[in-house]
């Protein structure tokens, strides 16, 4: 019965893949550590009596939480393109690996396949941040001509009154810029 537990807990041949699990929860322990220690230094010590140094470092990890969980997400990619090509420089990989979307690597002489592909999910963090700069740019686009000022209607409505705050009868009239 323990053999059989022993077993199924391994996964089994999966080593490399249970390897890769551990490694990853061990460097987001780390970057969670990291992040906290110093910030519960200055508590602890309290925000006045703390040193300059220790505030210091507290104010510049807690914001920075986000961008190790960002490096923690990219290591898979970053050491697939580092094994196909362990020559590269580290700036190359880091390139490819953040950059480039789906990114063609070079063949090489001895490898049978004609291009090695690394892909990268469809909905990546900078294809997201690319599609919401667009939307934003069509959305600025599309309400620039907007006018904000006392007659924001193209409604018949000129009469002599000195009634100006009387809505537009007809709401579809309102030039919105489309």
């Amino acid at each position: 019965e323990r053999s059989s537990s022993k077993r199924s807990f391994s996964g089994g041949g999966n080593s490399s893949y249970s390897r890769e699990v551990v490694t990853t929860a061990i460097i987001y322990g780390l970057v969670f550590f990291t992040t906290y220690f110093w910030s519960a230094i200055v508590f602890l010590r309290g925000w006045q009596k703390a040193k300059f140094w220790m505030r210091a470092m507290s104010m510049a990890f807690q914001p920075s939480q986000g961008l190790w969980t960002f490096l923690i997400q990219l290591r898979p990619r970053f050491v697939q393109v580092r094994k196909a090509y362990p020559e590269w420089w580290w700036w190359k990989v880091v390139w490819v690996s953040v950059v480039r979307g789906s990114y063609e690597l070079p063949s090489r002489q001895n490898s049978q396949s004609s291009s090695r592909l690394v892909n990268r999910k469809s909905t990546s963090s900078m294809d997201s941040i690319r599609s919401f700069g667009r939307k934003m740019t069509n959305f600025s686009r599309r309400f620039s001509n907007v006018s904000l000022g006392d007659n924001d209607c193209d409604c018949d409505n000129d009469s002599d009154d000195d009634d100006d705050d009387v809505p537009c009868e007809n709401e579809d009239e309102v030039s919105l810029g489309r």
